[in-house]
This record gives structure tokens, sequence and C-alpha cells, in this order.
């Protein structure tokens, strides 16, 4: 009984061996033209960051969520930009009130003067026809007449003093609106329509002049980073075409292109797998989906292969297990 036992293993042993050495020997290969390769999805990371220092009193974001382009991330307060302003409106306001003074002043000044002026001018029109009976008086009265048109000069020269405050409060308001669009700048909103990988500052932090808040991502602008050995790298070439492939979705083929070919080779990193062990240095390749995919998230592991001439595959099952 213990012999049978004993030779029915041994059958099944011999038997699971064959099966192994049978699937080593007809193992699947890797279709004539076409080079594979694992990655994660990768993009170009965008720090979302402040302007202008201040202390956040308001975020909106969170790891993972979504943005879209303009939306608010954070808001922050800042006492010194505010003082400033208050103060600058309070000398816009004192100097309309100069200038509204000094102009009333001048135009009673100069109505006062034109009327002076006029009344001696018509009185020294009138002594000129009896100029040889009153010479004397008429000099006398050509005195007061200048001293007349000395202050209506004086006076329409003082419309100089309107123009200087006019000019003064324009470069106030200049400086107000500086200061405001600064005051703007202290609402940090989302230049881009996407998802927040990282959010960096919290409500009450402090934050200097050019410090991050969030970083983010466009989804739309995500690739595909892998790796190809030194033999199938000299082959390939921007703009080849290519497809992605999913874990969970292996038979949707994601149509890309390769949009970039490292020029220097690295040694291969642990979460990369190549053709043979002896290869220890690989080049970087990335693979960019034709459109947009809302299946593709940052980090997400996919497979890309690139054809250098061969038909590409509709589904993983065609090819040999990465």
């Amino acid at each position: 009984m213990k012999k049978n036992i004993v030779g029915i293993i041994l059958i099944i042993l011999v038997a699971i061996g064959g099966v192994l050495i049978y699937k080593a020997l007809n193992a699947k290969k890797m279709p004539p033209g076409l080079v594979a390769g694992v990655g994660n999805f990768d993009g170009d990371l965008i720090n979302i960051n402040t302007k202008y220092p201040g202390r956040i009193v308001k975020i909106n974001i969170d790891d993972g969520s979504d943005i879209k382009k303009g939306s608010v991330i954070a808001v922050l307060d800042s006492d010194e930009y505010k003082d400033k302003l208050k103060a600058i409106e309070a000398e816009i306001k004192a100097k309309k009130n100069e200038l509204n003074f000094t102009a009333a002043k001048i135009k009673n000044g100069i109505k006062q003067a034109e009327l002076a002026y006029g009344v001696k001018k018509d009185e020294l029109n009138s002594l000129k026809k009896n100029i040889e009976i009153l010479t004397a008086v008429i000099a006398q009265d050509k005195n007061f007449n200048k001293s007349s048109k000395e202050n209506l000069d004086t006076a329409i020269a003082s419309k100089e003093n309107i123009k200087a405050l006019k000019n003064a409060i324009l470069a106030l308001k200049a400086k107000r609106d500086e200061i405001q669009s600064v005051i703007n700048e202290l609402t940090i909103k989302s230049p881009i329509n996407g998802h927040i990988v990282d959010k960096v500052a919290n409500i009450g932090e402090v934050l200097g002049a050019g410090m991050s808040v969030a970083t983010a991502i466009n989804p739309q602008k995500l690739y595909l980073k892998m790796y190809v050995d030194e033999i199938n790298n000299g082959k390939i070439k921007i703009g080849e075409r290519a497809v992605i492939f999913l874990d969970a979705y292996p038979n949707k083929p994601i149509k890309a292109r390769v949009i970039k070919i490292a020029q220097r080779a690295e040694f291969t990193p642990k979460e990369v797998e190549v053709r043979e062990d002896r290869i220890q240095r690989v080049y970087e390749v990335d693979i960019k989906p034709v459109n947009p995919n809302p299946l593709i998230k940052f980090g997400l592991p996919g497979i890309g292969v690139i054809s250098i001439g061969g038909r590409l595959p509709k589904n993983l099952d065609e090819l040999p297990k990465l």
C-alpha cells in the first residue's frame, strides 16, 4: 500500500515537472517589432505657492482633492497690508478734501479778480477820453489796474496747485491699487484643472513669500514612465506608436505615443524588470496617452508596449508575462 502511494506521488511529481519543463520550453515570446516594459504614471508636479507672506485663515483642499482652474485653494490674511490700505485710503480722502477746498478758494478768487479787473478796465477806458484833463488820475488808476491784473494772474496761476493735487491723488490711487492687488493675491487660486497630490500647509500657519501651500498635478498630462534596456533603446524613436495596459483593464489598450527617450542610462531601479538579469543599465522612456483617460491616475502602475514595426496587441494575453 505504501509503495503504491509513493509511486503515485512520484508520478504526480514527474507530471508536474514535465508540465513546468514544457511551459519553460514553450513560453510565450515577445512578438517581433515590439518593446514592452512595466512602469508607473508620472507627471509634472505644480507647486501652488504664495506670492506674498501671510497667515492661512482658510484652506479648501486635502490630499487627493479635485480642483478646478480658478477655484480658491486657500485664503491668507495680512494685517500689514490691510493697515497700509487703510492709510492710503485716509490719505486719498485728505487730498480730495484739500483739492475741493483749494478749488473753491481759487474759483472764488478768480471771480473776484475778474470783476475788479473788468471794473478798472472800464474806468480806464472812460478816463482815456478825458486824458488831457485827468492825466494824473489816469496814472494813478493804471497802477491800480496793474495790481488787479496781477491778482488775476496769481489766481489763474494757482490752478497749477489744483493740477498738482490731482496728480498726487492719482499717484495715491495707483499705490492703493497696488496694495489691493497684493491683498487679492492672498486668495490663492488653482492654476489648473487637476487634483492635489500633497497638501503642505494648514490653517493658522504663517507662510513667507514663495512658500508652498500644496502640490498639484494635471491628469491630462500624465505619462507612463517605463525603462528599456540598452538593446532595444536604440530602436525606439520619438513619436513611435504605443499602447498602455492597466492591471485592472488588461483588455483595454490605451493608445499612446513616445514623448521622451533618455539620453543617459541609469542603473536598473528595483521596481523595474528587464529581459535579462545581466542587464544592469536601462534608459527611461516616457509614453503619453493620445487622449486624456479618466482611468489614469498619478502613481498608478501600467504596462507599456511600443511598436518598432510590429502590430500592437489588443490585450495582455498576446504578450509574455512581464
